[in-house]
Parts: structure tokens; sequence; C-alpha cells
């Protein structure tokens, strides 16, 4: 866990921090990013983990967790997409300090470690 406890406007903070790489990202590589997915999967459909990698994740919690520790390797190892930053580090951020988020119909919800939903940002521009 992380050593300080974030206060709902570092979760907003980091919530605006995704969406700003989430847009960058999808600029980035041409693509348009409706709702929220594997982007590799999109862009280079054939890049697989390595078998190394693949060991490393089974250290992290499942569910939430671990499925956005494995987007978020996968974005840095990719060669289409390990020169950009990656938006998935900064949900893993949220999560390392007891936030959470969801989304649903293009929009990402932020919730605070209290499980308060202290934003909701749009992953595609309108």
């Amino acid at each position: 866990m992380a050593s300080r406890n974030w206060s709902q406007e570092d979760f907003v903070d980091a919530g605006v921090r995704f969406r700003d790489r989430w847009r960058l990202a999808g600029a980035a590589l041409g693509q348009e990013l409706h709702g929220f997915f594997d982007i590799v999967m999109a862009v280079d459909r054939d890049f697989k983990l390595s078998d190394a990698d693949i060991e490393e994740l089974r250290s992290v919690p499942d569910g939430q967790h671990g499925i956005v520790a494995r987007m978020d390797m996968r974005f840095g190892k990719s060669p289409r997409t390990k020169h950009l930053e990656s938006p998935y580090s900064v949900l893993l951020e949220i999560i390392e300090h007891g936030g959470s988020f969801s989304t649903e119909h293009g929009i990402i919800d932020i919730r605070d470690q209290s499980s308060i939903a202290v934003g909701g940002f749009m992953l595609r521009q309108a």
C-alpha cells in the first residue's frame, strides 16, 4: 500500500491524469478509444507477454488490480505503445491508494478509499 493517504482531490487529479493519458494514447495511435479496454489488443493483436512477465503478474491480487496490472504491463512492453505514458499506471495508483473505479457507457467513475464517487470523466472526446 501507498505511504500517504490521498485526499478526494488527489483521486480527482489522478482521474484527470488517466483521462488525459487515455486521450493522448488514442491520438498518438490514430485510434478513437470508445469505452474501456486493453488498448494493446486494438493496436497490436499479436503481442504476447513473455512467460517471465506472466509469472510476475501472478503476485498481483486478482480482480480489478490484476486486470489493470496486466493491461499496464502489456502497454509498457508492446512495441506499438511502450513509448507512451500508460494510462493504466494511473489506475494502479488509485487502487494502491485504496480507491477504485468503474466504467460504463464511455465514462469512468473514480472512487476514493471510502468508496465515495469523487469524479466521472468521459473516456472519449464528446
